[in-house]
């Protein structure tokens, strides 16, 4: 299937206004469209990293948000055209005949079609219950605003009731405020709750503060297991520096109303950890709209696929050059290069003699990488001496036979397949620790803010609870 870059022209529909959507709307130049429509049930772009901070007070909500009919204003205004619109649906079907039906999130749910001449699916993903019973009933998702408000008022609530109950048994139970799930958002909350819990709270709530604890439970090895090790490390050290408890190897068979039911993968044995607030963070799931859309596409998309897969160019295999999909919702589809084998060593033969030579290499290897960007590579010269240590003994290669040309293509694949889980992974390396790191944390997430408003309005938020600390009222 060819593979084409999204070019101008005709009228644009992009779904969703996350991480993928919003980006790809601030930085379009939407003079070279007839038309371009942002189609959303959230009227705003969240920066969710910050989330965590949220639900203890160092940041106030509307610091990271940023409206996106400011954005389409100033757009419109920019160009002198009123052809840029945003729409405040649910998208929950994808008609592949150039139609998306949507319905408004809130009665009356009429229905409405959104024409298109190209289509950008950017509807990110959503918690992941893992099939667990009681999740939904009974634990709190960190992944929108409206979560972050909620755990902020449980977890008040949660030392309000501990100081009027009787029983330290029933305080520890209230105060014991449970995280499933070791990755960065996991971990990054559990770390916030913490220190709120020793600046904020052992002041506030003196009499009860110190019954208070925090638990994350991870099923791996390790927290941030899908980071460098090192990182891994110092943050499970960081952890026990600050007595957060880290029950590790364990699964989350159900989750009751005032209790997780805890596996142990090794021994099988179960037991139940009462908590006052439990946060469900243990990964993501496609939407239904996705899977929708996945299924719609049979043939070319996974079975059973988590992601809608694209080629480099973010054009979603099975469509027609007029669907593409970005964020959480799409991955790019690993590069398929042995069956090429024939085709590109006889492209790369220039004279027909049967042999790649150094040359002819430079010239397919750069094709290659044109053809495959998410290739790693280090140059083509690099790669000739690579070729050489490891098929010809460290000696010169003169020439490349096809057979050597197939094992010289699998070890590209493999260099793909070799990459990060995410690229949180791939930014986040580094030896870097302490009061520096936590400098450069907050520096890097002040330049990250889409806009000099919420940038002004963090860093101001991180100012008053440092002079004035973090406010505790339950708003």
């Amino acid at each position: 299937m060819s593979s084409t870059p999204l070019k101008p022209g005709g009228n644009l529909v992009i779904l969703g206004s996350g991480w993928g959507g919003y980006s790809l709307l601030k930085k379009l130049d939407t003079s070279k469209w007839d038309s371009v429509t942002l189609v959303s049930p959230r009227n705003y772009f969240l920066f969710t990293p910050l989330l965590p901070s949220v639900t203890v007070g160092t940041n106030e909500p509307r610091s990271i948000i940023e409206p996106v009919r400011k954005t389409i204003m100033k757009k419109n205004k920019k160009t002198g055209l009123a052809n840029t619109r945003y729409l405040e649906v649910v998208a929950n079907h994808l008609d592949l005949d150039q139609k998306v039906s949507s319905r408004h999130p809130s009665p009356p749910l009429a229905k409405q079609c959104v024409p298109y001449d190209k289509l950008v699916v950017a509807v990110g993903a959503q918690p992941n219950t893992m099939g667990v019973p009681g999740v939904l009933e009974y634990t709190h998702f960190l992944k929108e605003m409206d979560h972050a408000r909620l755990i902020r008022k449980n977890v008040l609530d949660s030392f309000e009731t501990a100081c009027t109950a009787q029983s330290d048994e029933r305080k520890r139970e209230l105060l014991h405020f449970v995280v499933v799930g070791g990755g960065p958002t996991g971990v990054e909350f559990a770390a916030e709750l913490s220190d709120f819990i020793r600046e904020e709270i052992s002041h506030a709530y003196w009499e009860v503060a110190h019954l208070a604890k925090v638990s994350v439970i991870q099923s791996a090895e390790n927290i941030l297991n899908t980071f460098d090790a090192a990182i891994s490390r110092y943050a499970t050290d960081h952890f026990k520096r600050i007595d957060i408890d880290v029950v590790k190897n364990s699964r989350v068979k159900a989750v009751e109303a005032t209790a997780v039911v805890v596996q142990d993968m090794a021994t099988k044995e179960e037991r139940r950890i009462p908590f006052g607030v439990c946060v469900w963070a243990a990964g993501i799931a496609p939407r239904p709209f996705t899977k929708d859309l996945i299924s719609q596409l049979k043939g070319y998309q996974p079975e059973n696929g988590r992601l809608l897969k694209t080629t480099p160019y973010l054009e979603v295999l099975g469509s027609k050059g007029d669907l593409f999909a970005i964020g959480d919702c799409a991955g790019v589809a690993e590069p398929e290069l042995l069956p090429l084998a024939e085709s590109l060593f006889d492209e790369a033969d220039i004279n027909k003699d049967g042999e790649i030579s150094f040359q002819e290499y430079e010239v397919i290897y750069r094709k290659i990488r044109e053809r495959f960007p998410l290739l790693q590579g280090v140059g083509a010269k690099q790669r000739w001496k690579d070729h050489a240590d490891k098929y010809n003994g460290g000696k010169p290669l003169e020439f490349l036979t096809r057979d050597l040309w197939e094992k010289v293509l699998a070890n590209m694949q493999s260099s793909y397949k070799a990459m990060p889980a995410t690229a949180q992974v791939a930014s986040q390396q580094g030896n870097i620790t302490g009061v520096s790191t936590f400098a450069l944390w907050r520096g890097v997430y002040a330049s990250k803010m889409v806009s000099w408003r919420c940038r002004h309005l963090v860093i101001w938020d991180w100012i008053k609870a440092y002079l004035y600390g973090r406010d505790l009222s339950k708003m």
